[in-house]
């Protein structure tokens, strides 16, 4: 951050402060500032970095739309933009939000995702969030999120001609961002929150990312993943391989330019190549734990 974003994000907070009261110390995120009111009534998101204006509206559209899965969502109070910033304020929902500590922990969550994937991935004629369809393959999607230095390795190649694979599989709409801390358990109910990577496609994409952010957050706090968890949520799904290698590939390229570097070719064409649940953590599990030695951040 800088002396202006500082400024920016200063001058917001006293604005809204005339309407929500006072508000706690912001909390920096690469692609976000989140601010608590002091009195925990209401929680400010500003949009930060990549497509701040898309991201807004994607979880204006999916707070909307998620009720209608009986999905329980905090409530979108106001939103807003100026010539430099994005911005949303919601409902403070009050609970204890997911974790991984423990075994309790992730087995809750693992329960928490077979809920959510259950009902949002009902199939109901809900196929995209308002605004969101898209008319070009699935594979083409994906791949764009990618920067050319990504697309450029030897193993692009054979990883794009197996992504093709998601070109058959039917749309629905997507949370986009499956972790733990995006559960938060209050007394009477479960709420999901974080909508902003809400899209369209296949729903094995909300599965690698959940298989993805749990075996990494696994591995960072220095646990084992359990064998287990794809066969749990998601094994024996259609391209989950190659999903997953896809997954790994997009947290590298956003990390250090020369993380892409260290990507193991041999290990991420076989991850891409399966989709037994026991190879997969492996072979997942393995290329995380490479990267982790080598600095990598989390």
């Amino acid at each position: 951050m800088d002396d202006g974003d500082l400024r920016e994000v200063g001058l917001l907070i006293d604005t809204l402060r005339q309407v929500f009261g006072d508000f706690d110390m912001p909390l920096w995120k690469p692609y976000s500032v989140n601010a608590k009111s002091t009195d925990s009534t209401v929680r400010l998101k500003i949009y930060r970095g990549i497509s701040p204006a898309q991201r807004q509206e994607r979880e204006r559209a999916a707070i909307e739309q998620a009720p209608s899965h009986g999905i329980p969502v905090p409530r979108l109070l106001h939103s807003g933009a100026t010539a430099t910033t994005t911005w949303s304020v919601f409902e403070n929902v009050a609970g204890s939000p997911g974790r991984l500590d423990n075994e309790i922990g992730l087995d809750a969550f693992v329960d928490n995702v077979v809920e959510l994937m259950t009902r949002l991935h009902d199939g109901r004629g809900l196929a995209c969030w308002p605004g969101s369809c898209q008319d070009r393959p699935n594979s083409a999607s994906v791949n764009e999120q990618l920067s050319h230095r990504a697309r450029s390795r030897p193993w692009w190649p054979e990883l794009c001609e197996r992504l093709r694979i998601l070109d058959s599989v039917d749309s629905i709409r997507l949370h986009g961002d499956i972790k733990p801390e995006h559960f938060i358990a209050s007394d009477h109910e479960r709420y999901v929150v974080d909508w902003e990577a809400a899209t369209v496609g296949p729903a094995v994409l909300d599965y690698a990312d959940f298989l993805f952010h749990t075996v990494r957050d696994l591995i960072y706090a220095g646990r084992n993943a359990p064998e287990q968890l794809a066969a749990r949520c998601g094994g024996g799904m259609q391209a989950l391989g190659v999903t997953l290698a896809w997954r790994v590939v997009l947290w590298t390229d956003r990390r250090r330019p020369a993380d892409l570097d260290l990507l193991p070719h041999r290990t991420l064409t076989s991850l891409a190549a399966t989709d037994e649940p026991a190879d997969l953590i492996a072979h997942l599990a393995s290329i995380i734990a490479a990267m982790a030695e080598h600095g990598t951040p989390r």
